[in-house]
């Protein structure tokens, strides 16, 4: 069952972080014995929904034409039983064997894993370029910038300057993968969304951020529904 345990001291309760692009979390007590935390009610249910998740054909999966910046995916027939992928300069190809469907949780769960080292290439070529070109037209220095896996923030600036974006920001229009990058420049001056934070980074767009940030938390992934 695709659920992550993850123990941590000084806790006393039972927790579970979801998100649209990972499997649910299960925080617990260390040192809690497995048998317990499996017969806590939170646990048994989510148990239970994911059960019944992973049984079913998975809502909007990756289908062959789905195509990112540099790759188009393909499924095709495989050979022997078992998933397969081979990683070309202009196509990801997936085969799947005979006895299972494309979209099948274990199939779509291989193809989102595929999709998810293609955005991080993606990502570490075309986000640098366009942040150093928002931050020199703006006069800004910053320091490194990462690509990261990220469950829920499209984007943090740290108090060293540097910038972290989610490799997911590829998934959005322009306008609102512009609207994260601007966001996390104007944290280099507002460590906060102060109404003077608001107001440099609607002034770096040239429009109203605040309603490209309710956009953002509008906008629909075109992923498979793995999770949610």
């Amino acid at each position: 069952m695709d659920i992550t345990l993850r123990p941590r001291r000084g806790v006393r309760h039972i927790t579970i972080s979801r998100a649209k692009v990972a499997a649910p979390v299960i925080h617990y007590p260390y040192g809690m014995p497995l048998s317990r935390l499996a017969a806590a009610p939170i646990v048994s249910d989510l148990m239970r929904q994911v059960s019944q998740k992973q049984s079913q054909p998975v809502v909007n999966p990756i289908r062959t034409g789905y195509t990112t910046f540099t790759r188009e995916f393909r499924w095709e027939a495989a050979v022997g039983s078992r998933l397969e992928v081979t990683r070309g300069k202009q196509a990801v190809t997936l085969y799947l064997p005979s006895s299972m469907d494309f979209d099948s949780y274990p199939a779509q769960r291989f193809a989102f894993q595929e999709l998810k080292h293609v955005l991080r290439y993606e990502a570490n070529l075309l986000i640098p370029k366009a942040v150093s070109a928002e931050a020199e037209q703006l006069g800004l220095e910053y320091g490194a910038v990462r690509i990261k896996d990220a469950r829920s923030l499209w984007g943090s600036c740290s108090t060293h300057r540097n910038l972290n974006f989610s490799l997911f920001v590829l998934l959005v229009p322009a306008q609102l993968r512009r609207y994260v990058i601007c966001h996390e420049l104007a944290h280099l001056t507002h460590m906060n969304h102060s109404v003077a934070f608001w107001r440099l980074v609607s002034q770096y767009l040239g429009q109203d951020a605040v309603a490209l940030d309710a956009e953002l938390n509008r906008c629909e992934l075109d992923i498979p529904r793995l999770y949610y």
